[in-house]
């Protein structure tokens, strides 16, 4: 059974700033704002629209251990999903 699509953590919303990322971070953190549970599939990924923000938190074997810092930020742009990390 394929488990059931996952809702954004934020919609209609556009970050324009590093400020503005970081006050959804903080805001998911206290709890004001859900996070994701996992990263999204493909599906998922298809379905994403312009304005729409989903968070989760994903560790690797290179992640601080502190837990700080961005591992990987994904934007969607003109249908072409592109990560910086």
């Amino acid at each position: 059974r394929a488990s059931a699509m996952q809702v954004p953590t934020l919609t209609n919303v556009r970050i324009r700033s590093t400020r503005d990322a970081n006050q959804i971070f903080y805001a998911v953190a206290r709890n004001l704002l859900p996070m994701t549970v996992r990263r999204l599939d493909a599906e998922e990924r298809r379905a994403i629209i312009s304005g729409n923000v989903y968070v989760w938190e994903e560790r690797g074997s290179t992640a601080e251990a502190t837990g700080l810092g961005i591992e990987r930020w994904c934007v969607r742009i003109l249908d072409v999903l592109w990560s910086m990390c």
